[in-house]
């Protein structure tokens, strides 16, 4: 059986008729006989392809090429292994000669052009800039390196790529939607000049654990990275204000985020159903939407930012691990939407304030479920004093208290935040009581703050309690 054969392509323009059907007739003879190297002058047109062999391997393609000749490379050459138009140069196409195709502008892989390729290698011309939509959507490529000069990749222009294991793209700026959707196989993607990541751009992608999120990136499109196994999502570097809704949903991987420091606004369902055991979000959050941590069954810990506004819908529902909330930094108890912490045992969730916030989060729908307490720091740095062993119970309408250490202050207050009891001033004592026979409530807080020792910071204990 002879070797597969190389067919060299020269795609010249400038040709007179009579010469370039001289041309393509000897060219015909020589693919004839298998030639291991084949040079075609013609005008560029398709006919020129059709004198090939379709069972050539390998072929490389110099001069001008546009959506007929990519076109024609892709659907005819079934048994083709590689395709070199690193030489070629892409011209503008109207469309008027060859109906059904799209027309096109120079140096840009034209849409639908190159699709179902079967070629494993892929070289494209130096001189492109942008690669279409669906330019190579379902080809066999494995492996990808675009041009320094490449700088978009339009919406679906690999997608489907079930063989594509590596892209370097050292020019890409843009990523449009659906760009890399659906590439099983896909798994090191080198995009450092990136700032923009398009609707469900890489979704779907299901061996991407890994992801260097450039400094340039500043949009984030819808599901840009859902249900991928990434690990780790470094925002910090990046120049990001929001992120999209649902960017990382599903993600049952990701166990490490660093958010950006200029983030304003998590989208809705952005992380939702992932592995993280902790959120701490930048000073500029002002706003988290609805469902936007959902799911997250691991997520332990929450670190509230101090211009916080809104939390929305079941943002934090079903995220069974939660127990601890540290909303320190706000200076306004946050709006919520309905049902934030759906599924949260809220009675168990210690969440610390600020001292002068305190009362505002006991009067606060949602907020006053959790076990609410708050620290008085002073100056000289040094551990928290011990809690006290608290003993308290009603006698009829009178409550009693008995604490294992000497206490500074301690204060009443019904459900709604109202302050309706306060021992303080006196010195320190272990022992008092309050009564509350003039009010109708059965549930109390009760706030405990012990005397301070020394330079030791107050710890204030809270207690819900039942009459």
């Amino acid at each position: 059986m002879p070797a597969p054969a190389t067919i060299r392509l020269s795609l010249v323009r400038h040709l007179r008729p009579a010469a370039a059907a001289v041309m393509a007739a000897v060219c015909l003879t020589a693919v004839t006989a298998r030639s291991e190297r084949v040079v075609v002058a013609a005008s560029g047109d398709v006919a020129t392809l059709e004198a090939l062999s379709p069972d050539i391997t390998e072929l490389v393609v110099v001069g001008e090429v546009a959506a007929p000749q990519l076109s024609y490379i892709a659907s005819a050459f079934g048994s083709l292994r590689s395709l070199d138009l690193s030489d070629a140069a892409v011209v503008a196409f109207g469309g008027f000669e060859r109906p059904g195709l799209p027309p096109h502008g120079p140096d840009t892989l034209p849409p639908m052009s190159l699709a179902s390729l079967r070629a494993a290698e892929l070289r494209l011309p130096a001189s492109l800039r942008a690669l279409g939509a669906a330019a190579l959507a379902g080809s066999a490529i494995e492996s990808l390196e675009l041009p320094a000069g490449v700088e978009t990749i339009a919406e679906g222009a690999l997608a489907g790529c079930s063989r594509l294991r590596r892209v370097a793209a050292p020019g890409v700026r843009r990523v449009e939607a659906y760009a890399f959707s659906g590439c099983d196989s896909l798994a090191e993607v080198s995009l450092p000049a990136l700032e923009r990541v398009g609707l469900r751009a890489f979704a779907g992608c299901r061996v991407l654990e890994a992801f260097d999120f450039a400094p340039t990136l500043s949009e984030l499109g819808e599901e840009a990275f859902a249900a991928t196994p990434l690990r780790e999502a470094e925002l910090s570097p990046t120049s990001l204000t929001a992120i999209g809704p649902r960017a990382f949903a599903g993600c049952a991987s990701l166990a490490s985020v660093g958010l950006p420091q200029r983030l304003v606004g998590v989208g809705e369902g952005a992380f939702a159903s992932v592995a993280l055991d902790a959120a701490e979000f930048p000073e500029a959050t002002d706003s988290i939407a609805p469902l936007a941590f959902a799911g997250a069954g691991s997520l332990a810990a929450v670190t509230l930012p101090p211009k916080l506004s809104t939390i929305g819908a079941s943002a934090f529902a079903l995220c069974t691990a939660l127990d601890s909330i540290d909303a320190v930094a706000l200076t306004a108890v946050p709006a919520l939407g309905p049902d934030v912490w759906e599924g949260v045992e809220c009675g168990r969730v210690v969440l610390t304030a600020a001292p002068d916030m305190a009362a505002q989060f006991l009067a606060a729908p949602q907020w006053r479920e959790f076990a609410i307490t708050w620290f008085s720091e002073v100056d000289s740095p040094a551990a928290a004093a011990p809690a006290p062993s608290v003993r308290v119970c009603f006698d009829g309408a009178l409550l009693l208290v008995e604490s294992s250490l000497p206490l500074e202050s301690a204060r009443l207050y019904l459900i709604s935040g109202r302050q309706v009891g306060e021992v303080s001033g006196a010195g320190p004592f272990v022992e008092t009581r309050f009564d509350t026979s003039p009010y109708a409530d059965r549930l109390y807080i009760l706030a405990l703050t012990p005397a301070k020792r020394d330079t030791t910071s107050s710890h204030t204990l809270t207690l819900k309690l039942l009459r």
